[in-house]
């Protein structure tokens, strides 16, 4: 069914996302991822210490010698309590914080080098040293220095990435019916989570549940745990295009981009409990990417430049390309963050900015918090695609002209260093996904999902 069936189910919206500016070239890459526990606080009873009645000259030559035995006692006692306290003292003196703290830098000192005489490389091929001391390749190979992808699974035609603390989740959205299926991060234990998904181009994991839905009419969207078990129907949009969703707490939020473009709200407890999905709002030219932050949905407006998305053709009286942005209450109308823009696909929001990738203007964008002005982040790219959020940086797939020139990018979200390619040659690379130690994704046109170390 030709290149990859979001081409021909999101009909011109989405297809011509993927057309190449095929005058664009693909960059050089940058070689590089107590208070203390009361005691009991009562005094003891001390014994008396009064002197009995003196009766006769005896008894005080008796209570004489005595009290001179007990001055020698007593003598003796305060002796052995100075000796004590002078070796109490001796040992306190020895046992002093700086010779503690000097004891314990030996002894990390030494760990340090024992571990540092263990990693002796060689780097530029160690998985387990890749590069440097302790960068694991995660079960790939490090060749010249860089860890190389591994194969977790094969897959007809794999698409929305996303991945939990152990496995990771596609759809396989090219096949008839498809499937959404999953696999633990070391590539063991595949599963089905859902079988008979017509045309899934979107996945979304929130608390134990993963969410879908599927662009064919009537355009239902689902909820299931995420081994596939209380798999449910939570509503059906009535069309054929809703082609990305989000989550939150109290509701899954869809994009439609065919039919008429609308933003639809759904509670979590779904039809027929919660009754139909609200409209947020309606209208646009060619929505596709979905974001959520905060109180905030975030989507893109592809537009239409020239009546031609995608053609590289310059701008002559066509629909610029938007980011717009609304309350997911629906309290006020959309408002427009950026425009004047290409041909916005996918679009990633936190509390620093927001960034989207644009397919005419090839370049990866940001618009920095509190800033109006967007700036570009990599420029020249050759179809830049999907992209993901990671602390200070930004992962994000260019799919190439062909199924052997796709790439995996990271740039610094302030732009303060150019893209690094970390791997290239690929078959249309599509959504990312990452965790702490690795980046994930699925080979649309190679039919495989992979991993790499960051």
């Amino acid at each position: 069914m030709g290149r990859l069936r979001i081409r021909e189910n999101l009909a011109v919206a989405l297809a011509c996302s993927l057309v190449s500016a095929c005058g664009d070239t693909q960059p050089s890459s940058t070689t590089d991822a107590c208070a203390p526990s009361p005691t009991d606080g009562s005094l003891s009873d001390a014994p008396s210490d009064s002197p009995s009645p003196v009766t006769d000259s005896g008894q005080n030559d008796a209570d004489a010698t005595n009290a001179n035995d007990a001055d020698a006692a007593t003598s003796a006692n305060d002796a052995d309590a100075t000796s004590a306290d002078g070796a109490a003292d001796a040992a306190d003196a020895t046992n002093t914080p700086d010779a503690a703290d000097a004891n314990d830098a030996a002894q990390t000192d030494a760990a340090a080098d024992a571990n540092d005489a263990a990693c002796t490389g060689p780097f530029d091929s160690d998985p387990h040293n890749c590069g440097s001391c302790g960068h694991d390749c995660l079960g790939g190979a490090c060749v010249a220095n860089q860890c190389q992808p591994v194969l977790l699974a094969t897959a007809a035609t794999p698409y929305a990435t996303v991945v939990d603390d152990t496995r990771v989740y596609w759809a396989n959205s090219d096949s008839d019916p498809g499937q959404i299926l999953s696999v633990a991060k070391d590539g063991s234990d595949p599963q089905v989570v859902a079988d008979g998904v017509h045309a899934c181009h979107t996945l979304y994991i929130n608390g134990p549940n993963i969410f879908w839905a599927e662009i064919d009419s009537p355009g239902r969207v689902f909820s299931a745990y995420r081994d596939g078990g209380n798999a449910v129907v939570l509503t059906q949009v009535g069309s054929n295009g809703p082609s990305s969703l989000v989550v939150d707490d109290t509701s899954v939020y869809v994009l439609d981009i065919l039919e008429e473009p609308n933003v639809f709200q759904v509670p979590l407890a779904g039809e027929p409990d919660a009754g139909p999905p609200s409209i947020l709002t309606t209208g646009g030219t060619y929505p596709l990417g979905l974001a959520e932050y905060g109180a905030n949905l975030y989507w893109t407006m592809q537009g239409d430049a020239n009546g031609e998305l995608g053609s590289g053709a310059p701008f002559d009286g066509g629909v610029h390309g938007q980011i717009v942005s609304m309350p997911k209450d629906g309290s006020s109308a959309p408002t427009v963050v950026a425009g004047d823009l290409g041909q916005p696909l996918f679009v990633a929001v936190d509390g620093s900015g927001v960034y989207w990738t644009d397919s005419l203007t090839a370049t990866v964008m940001a618009l920095p918090a509190g800033s109006t002005v967007p700036v570009a982040l990599a420029t020249s790219l050759v179809q830049p695609y999907s992209l993901t959020i990671d602390g200070n940086n930004l992962y994000f797939s260019t799919i190439g002209v062909t199924d052997a020139d796709g790439t995996i990018q990271r740039v610094p979200k302030n732009g303060s260093a150019p893209p690094v390619i970390l791997v290239q040659n690929l078959a249309w690379p599509t959504q990312i996904a990452v965790d702490a130690t690795a980046i994930y994704w699925g080979n649309t046109h190679g039919a495989t999902v992979m991993k790499l170390a960051k």
